[in-house]
């Protein structure tokens, strides 16, 4: 889409309390401070980025795969096209390097793999194109560790009263060659072709252009669209291109059902015989930052989108867009990182929890160390898990430790409890969400296995489930307390637990709506 903003500032709804979501009318959202816009050579405070040059990347049936061949889920952002980005005259625009290197900078919780950098206005004269709005932020996010979709970002009509073919393969002739050599680049040839609505017309009209690549850069990823606004591309699967690493194109907003059965006729069930990458989706429920096209709710829409794509790890996506201008973007027009039912943050922890899913390159996180000294029989406080980091150490699905404390510098959701005579309780507990503890000594014998908990709701589905080396102990079914600082013992009896050393305790979490303290092991005889 480009279609520019009617702006104005926004409060966003969303403040929570741990253990439950209670929804306001005036909570702010965050702006992006000085220091978290930053120069393409800066450094990650806790996290190490794969170096350059990434594995290239390859189809394989319906998916796409590394140089390894492990399955690859491109995830990532498209940004503003650079000649764009001094339209807006009433959103503060920041340069595109610095909005590039902020999506790619993790130590703030941007989890990007892929950028999409495009260029629409220019494009007809490809030597400025490429010199001006391409090829200084190819290399910025080659050098920050990612692949980078070069996006002819035309939105047209094509052939005969539309674009001509010469002008595209005028384009792709200058700029293929360029990056013959670089795994990390991946060419969408044409972003949005409208009409004629057919796909042999349009096949026969881009065919060329894909040779005119293909003579020039015979192994880099293409990603090809399709006519109205590529969403047809359910007409590859009987009739592909001829083309041995070409993946599909698919683009979604609100305007078309985020349900299971729609999403599967419009490209899921396409997906189970080509390679399809969402190279286009997002919403906004603020009116000002979105239209009827894209105006969609986080409950109503993303969520459902999520889980659908989720279950698709094949489809790889790319939202649409890390910006304040073209909607429906991140932020709103004064840099606040939009929230609520707008999809800002709800993309960025979406990143956040996947990053090590299906990732070529990318973060090294680790090594699992313990952060304190736990043994069994013992009591193992909730906040001492190890460290390592998201899926070595804990699992968390937020960016965000939406409990405040500094206790740990962790995105796990740690406030503090009166207990006990006070101390650090977990919070804001979702369904997938882990911790780590590693045992210096275990006794062997039985025990009884208390887990402190205090549980203001009734809600059911809550349940905490203990292992030791991944071999359940038993699982615990949490009930209310009466309140959310009225925490009680909620025990797994007469567990037989063996000796040994290193090993490592997990505590897995399902449902919401509780707060965890800690647990204990205690002798049985």
């Amino acid at each position: 889409m480009i279609s520019p903003i009617n702006l104005c500032k926004r409060k966003l709804m969303g403040c929570v309390f741990i253990g439950m979501t209670v929804l306001l009318t005036s909570c702010e959202t965050k702006p992006i401070e000085p220091s978290e816009l930053l120069s393409q050579k800066q450094t990650f405070s806790s996290l190490k980025r794969t170096s350059s040059p990434l594995p290239s990347l390859h189809v394989d049936g319906n998916q796409i795969k590394d140089a390894f061949g492990n399955p690859v889920t491109l995830r990532g952002f498209s940004l503003l096209p650079n000649e764009s980005n001094d339209e807006c005259t009433t959103c503060s625009p920041r340069p595109i390097s610095e909005m590039l290197a902020l999506q790619a900078n993790a130590a703030q919780g941007w989890f990007s793999r892929v950028v999409r950098i495009g260029v629409h206005q220019s494009y007809s004269d490809p030597a400025s194109a490429f010199a001006n709005h391409i090829d200084p932020f190819v290399q910025q996010a080659i050098s920050l560790g990612l692949y980078v979709i070069v996006d002819l970002h035309l939105v047209a009509n094509y052939g005969d009263g539309g674009t001509p073919q010469s002008k595209v393969i005028d384009f792709w002739r200058y700029v293929a060659p360029h990056y013959a050599n670089n795994p990390e680049v991946i060419f969408e040839v044409y972003n949005e072709p409208i009409s004629p609505d057919n796909w042999t017309t349009w096949k026969n009209f881009i065919q060329p252009v894909v040779d005119t690549i293909r003579a020039v850069a015979p192994n880099n990823l293409i990603l090809m669209g399709n006519p109205q606004w590529s969403t047809r591309v359910n007409q590859a699967v009987s009739d592909p291109f001829d083309d041995p690493n070409m993946a599909y194109v698919y683009h979604i907003y609100p305007n078309q059902p985020a349900t299971t059965s729609s999403l599967d006729a419009r490209f899921g069930n396409a997906a189970n015989s080509i390679p399809i990458v969402i190279t286009e989706f997002g919403w906004n429920a603020d009116p000002n930052y979105s239209d009827n096209v894209t105006y969609g709710t986080s409950g109503g829409w993303g969520k459902q989108f999520r889980t659908y794509m989720d279950g698709h790890a094949h489809i790889g996506w790319l939202n649409y867009i890390f910006d304040n201008y073209w909607k429906p973007q991140i932020f709103d027009w004064n840099w606040n990182l939009m929230s609520g039912e707008n999809q800002g943050k709800f993309i960025r922890d979406w990143l956040f929890e996947l990053q090590n899913h299906n990732q070529a390159g990318g973060f090294t996180p680790g090594p699992q160390t313990a952060f304190k000294v736990h043994n069994i029989p013992g009591r193992m406080e909730i906040e001492d898990f190890d460290e390592g980091g998201q899926d070595i150490s804990y699992h968390e699905t937020t960016f965000d430790n939406q409990g405040g404390n500094v206790y740990r510098n962790t995105p796990v959701d740690l406030g503090t409890t009166n207990d006990g005579g006070g101390g650090y309780t977990l919070g804001y507990i979702n369904t997938g969400e882990w911790l780590a503890y590693t045992l210096s000594n275990t006794v062997a014998g039985t025990y009884d296995i208390n887990l402190r908990v205090a549980s203001g709701d009734a809600a059911t589905g809550k349940k905490i489930t203990v292992k030791l080396d991944n071999v359940p102990l038993g699982t615990v079914d949490i009930t209310s307390t009466g309140g959310w600082e009225t925490y009680q013992n909620f025990t797994l009896s007469d567990v037989t637990v063996p000796s040994g050393s290193n090993k490592i305790l997990r505590l897995e979490f399902e449902g919401i709506g509780y707060n965890v303290n800690w647990v204990e092991f205690l002798s049985n005889p």
